[in-house]
């Protein structure tokens, strides 16, 4: 069994926050209308049946 990664202990620049629901709002709007980034297209779920 593979043993779990070790921390980097690399310190970040900034710490992280949790974003409120209005910051993850005001930055979708940057984004247009059904916008999906290419990178997500091999892990979202389609519920249309693929040809073969």
């Amino acid at each position: 069994m593979p043993s779990a990664p070790q921390p980097a202990h690399v310190p970040l620049p900034v710490p992280p926050i949790r974003p409120t629901s209005w910051q993850l709002q005001e930055r979708g709007r940057g984004f247009p209308p059904n916008y999906l980034h290419e990178t997500w297209r091999d892990w979202l779920y389609w519920d249309i049946e693929l040809e073969t």
